[in-house]
């Protein structure tokens, strides 16, 4: 009864953890969390057991605090708190998920890709685990290997959130896309660029064709003030893009 207490009562922590994140009260949150973090014991001791066990709820507590600091840009503090956590529990496979998330969110999707191989021999048949590699295949650009891992989760567990959001990636990726940038500079002192420069810039992709092949076309315009007066530039273009992993082409 009283780990059961105990249990609930990290959970309801952890609750209000994820709460006060979302209302922008990241600094509570995280206040709390570490004062539920101090008060549990890492080990615990059943009666009639000589055997000590790993206290879950602190695992709980120790995972849920690392994925919040991700969750609130500092990815390196989160990295290095799961790297704790890996080293000490190899084999925890919700670990080296958790760890893989973060290297994707630092822009590392090659070490996301090795702690889910990891992972996977201790859990072949993993939807968690299946779920990274799919978007870890997405993030490398290794566009067949996520469209058989998207697919196959999406015949097992079609309801499961991560599935879900996956899917809406998938989707998303399958889709057109629009990209327009701009800029504004103001005395740059640029012999190219002129002082007061002006860019705009607007391209549209179309939805992947055979996996890597994409169409685009777009037009952008640019001006600058120079001493001797002001300079226009306007301009279309259109190419195709071919993308796999480690490399993207485009000619135009």
């Amino acid at each position: 009864a009283a780990g059961r207490d105990a249990a609930a009562r990290v959970a309801d922590r952890i609750g209000l953890f994820y709460a006060q994140a979302e209302s922008n009260q990241a600094e509570a949150a995280n206040a709390g969390l570490d004062q539920t973090l101090a008060a549990l014991p890492t080990w615990i001791w059943y009666k009639g057991d000589p055997v000590r066990r790993p206290n879950p709820e602190k695992l709980d507590a120790e995972l849920t605090r690392a994925l919040g600091a991700a969750y609130q840009g500092d990815t390196p503090k989160a990295q290095a708190d799961l790297d704790r956590m890996v080293e000490a529990a190899p084999g925890n496979t919700r670990l080296r998920v958790a760890r893989a998330e973060v290297w994707r969110a630092r822009d590392l999707p090659r070490q996301a890709e090795l702690d889910l191989k990891l992972a996977e021999t201790e859990a072949p048949r993993s939807i968690e685990i299946e779920t990274g590699q799919a978007e870890t295949a997405l993030a490398l650009q290794e566009w067949r290997q996520a469209r058989l891992l998207h697919d196959d989760l999406m015949a097992r567990a079609p309801d499961d959130p991560a599935v879900q959001r996956l899917d809406r990636a998938w989707t998303a990726h399958q889709q057109a896309e629009w990209r327009t940038s701009a800029s504004l500079g103001t005395a740059t002192g640029s012999p190219v660029q002129g002082s007061r420069d002006l860019r705009i810039d607007t391209v549209l992709y179309s939805p992947p064709l055979d996996e890597h092949w994409r169409a685009f076309a777009g037009t952008g315009y640019a001006e600058g003030r120079f001493d001797e007066g002001t300079g226009h530039d306007a301009w279309t273009r259109a190419g195709v893009q071919w993308r796999s992993r480690d490399l993207t082409i485009e000619a135009e």
